[in-house]
């Protein structure tokens, strides 16, 4: 089988970096692909030789990618996506790259360079001073407000707290027995260097706010029992499914914001892989790219706890907290709304004027009366010819193709030109 490199333009993130020849496919007892099982491919017989960065376009984008990915070394050969980004941090790289370093970045360049280096040749240097992005912490008022992503969050949360559609999960095996005792500990670290990890969303008079346990009130409610299982007498076929049930056990439980603080840290034992420790967080604490570095932190006060040290943690200039009060500071109050917050009301009051209220889908089954997470997967095949339609359209866009092509089907199968998400 080869492997062709596609000309420039035509898609070079969906280039495979490796192949691996397989006789079967591992699957889950649902018949899904089990991923953890896949062999893991080899990337170094196509590995580049290393290439500093020499200009101040090269040397920006070579930061804010060592940044966002928590690594030392990147080199101009390296590509983002190989390296492990998303088009998430591919957004957030091109604002950084506009705000903090007067760099013009098109998020269509950065799916479509080879590298780093090509990406830095198609950057534009703006006319203007960068703007410092360097925050300042403010004083804190006696009741600390959500920001209004998390207000939208604590009150789906409200309407349905056993739901655990907005939680985030991960997991880690580790080669060794793990100490329990240790591991508690290594979270409490975990849950002291975070605030928001031990954050409770209560109600005072109608109105969530941010109410901030100390680490003893917040480790006296985490629940560090390990869970066992066993995988004797099993068939190889199978041995990963006791694992599976006891994650999905341990992720798949909601969290009720009022009273809970978002984060759980369980250690599943008897898996003779070796010991899984997982964490799972609420959205209203962590978003996509928060599991990477949380599981860092761990690992790094289990190891030193483990040697008998205290884990010694670079600190934290901002916690959330501090980001959520800044936000009301400068957007106000329904009652003192800011002229950015009038601004922005008045922008999206004329873009939702005359939207449907409700999204009238062809389901196969009525709408409940209470929400729930309930649904199934379906895979759908498109064409080539179809794809390739929708990447250009994309681009035209300079947007993704997930954008262009989730907002056309619901709104054909309602029969109305318009629809809101």
């Amino acid at each position: 089988m080869a492997v062709q490199r596609k000309p420039r333009g035509t898609g070079q993130r969906l280039v495979p970096l490796a192949v691996v020849f397989l006789a079967d496919f591992p699957t889950t007892r649902s018949g899904k692909l089990d991923q953890s099982s896949l062999p893991a491919p080899d990337l170094t017989a196509g590995a580049k030789e290393f290439r500093e960065a020499r200009t101040p376009a090269e040397k920006a984008i070579v930061s804010l990618v060592a940044q966002a990915l928590g690594r030392e070394r990147i080199s101009l050969s390296d590509n983002l996506f190989a390296l492990g980004a998303d088009s998430i941090l591919a957004a957030r790289m091109v604002s950084r790259a506009r705000i903090g370093h007067g760099l013009t970045i098109a998020l269509t360049d950065v799916f479509d360079s080879d590298d780093l280096a090509d990406l830095a040749s198609r950057a534009v240097v703006s006319d203007t001073p960068p703007v410092s992005t360097e925050r300042r912490r403010r004083p804190r008022p006696a009741r600390i407000p959500l920001s209004q992503a998390q207000t939208r969050l604590w009150f789906i949360n409200r309407m349905s707290p056993a739901e655990a559609t907005y939680n985030m999960s991960g997991a880690l095996r580790l080669t060794h027995a793990v100490d329990t005792a240790v591991l508690r500990r290594a979270a409490l670290d975990v849950l002291d260097r975070h605030e928001i990890l031990r954050t409770v969303f209560p109600a005072v008079n109608g109105e969530p706010e941010q109410r901030i346990l100390d680490t003893a009130s917040a480790g006296a409610v985490l629940d560090s029992e390990p869970v066992r299982i066993s995988t004797e007498g099993r068939r190889e076929a199978s041995a990963a499914e006791p694992l599976e049930a006891a994650i999905a056990a341990i992720a798949d439980v909601g969290f009720d914001l009022a009273e809970e603080i978002p984060f759980r840290c369980r250690l599943i034992t008897g898996d003779p892989r070796g010991d899984v420790v997982v964490l799972v967080l609420h959205h209203i604490a962590a978003d996509g790219h928060s599991l990477r570095p949380l599981l860092r932190d761990l690992m790094t006060a289990y190891e030193s706890r483990r040697a008998g040290e205290s884990p010694e943690f670079t600190p934290l200039p901002l916690q959330y907290a501090d980001i959520a009060v800044e936000r009301a500071e400068v957007l106000g109050t329904p009652e003192q709304p800011s002229p950015a917050l009038v601004d922005g009301l008045e922008f999206w009051r004329a873009e939702l004027d005359g939207a449907p209220d409700l999204l009238q889908l062809p389901t196969d089954r009525p709408r409940p009366r209470v929400m729930s997470s309930a649904g199934a997967h379906l895979d759908v095949t498109l064409d080539a010819e179809l794809s390739a339609d929708l990447r250009r359209l994309a681009t035209t866009l300079a947007v993704t193709p997930f954008a262009v092509f989730s907002p056309r089907l619901p709104s054909r199968w309602a029969g109305s030109p318009r629809w809101t998400t």
